[in-house]
């Protein structure tokens, strides 16, 4: 994906972490999906039902609104439909080539796939990081995001036990160790999100999570985070699995340490 014009760092991070997500993602995604050839000047929308998502395998689309081309999709980017929705057209620059898979199907497919789902999951939140810092960045008020990228050392404390909840976390790089009352109980590995917990219940952090390497780690504000679950039902369904898993895991080692303790 290209943003015209000039970006903060933090836009241009953000777009480079999309980037390489959506190649990766690419590898994972099943083989039967449906070919399609846009023309230049083609609108995307014209030929696409509501019910499905695209990925580019050639040729590029033009994000349009009214006279103004906003933002470019590229091999590698995946398009969906409701984009449609904010008044952007996509429009194809040149003959375009698009896989495009029916969404039931597609969603069943990753969520039996957990590498797929989680490089899906990542794509989808850098993705939307990445409108909301740029628009953010092109407004005249200066506003920006409350959050966004940070790095993190290693023994460097991303969450902390009993804090507000306002983010939920993608950690993008190295790998990060969980504690509740200073006991380790878990870890969080590259790709995995956390921090969803306390954010979805409005309730304190519930754990400390400590970066065991150098990190790299996405935010975003847990009001953006609950919109991205309602328009994506089939990835909340596998978020609370997963999170249903890790509670199982860390009770399991914090009972094994009291008993040790004891």
């Amino acid at each position: 994906m290209y943003l015209p014009g000039t970006h903060p760092e933090l836009v241009e991070l953000l777009l480079e972490q999309y980037n390489t997500t959506s190649e990766l993602l690419i590898k994972t995604l099943p083989g039967n999906a449906t070919k399609l050839q846009l023309m230049p000047t083609t609108a995307y929308h014209s030929l696409i039902g509501s019910e499905q998502i695209g990925v580019i395998t050639s040729g590029f689309l033009q994000g349009c609104w009214g006279d103004k081309t906003i933002f470019i999709l590229q091999p590698g980017d995946l398009v969906l439909q409701s984009r449609n929705q904010a008044g952007i057209c996509l429009l194809a620059e040149d003959p375009t080539s698009i896989d495009v898979w029916d969404q039931r199907s597609f969603y069943a497919y990753i969520a039996e796939h957990p590498e797929a789902l989680n490089l899906w999951q990542k794509a989808l939140l850098l993705q939307n990081s990445v409108f909301a810092h740029a628009y953010a960045a092109s407004t005249k008020k200066g506003i920006r995001p409350t959050a966004g990228f940070s790095r993190y050392g290693d023994g460097d404390e991303i969450l902390s036990q009993g804090a507000p909840a306002e983010n939920v976390y993608t950690l993008l790089k190295g790998e990060a160790k969980v504690f509740v009352n200073e006991i380790e109980v878990g870890r969080v590995n590259e790709g995995e999100i956390f921090g969803a917990i306390a954010a979805l219940t409005g309730g304190k952090r519930t754990a400390s999570v400590i970066a065991s390497s150098s990190c790299t780690v996405m935010a975003v504000p847990k009001e953006e985070f609950i919109e991205l679950l309602y328009a994506q039902p089939e990835t909340c369904v596998k978020l609370i699995e997963t999170m249903a898993q890790q509670i199982i895991e860390m009770n399991s080692r914090l009972s094994g340490a009291v008993k040790e303790f004891h």
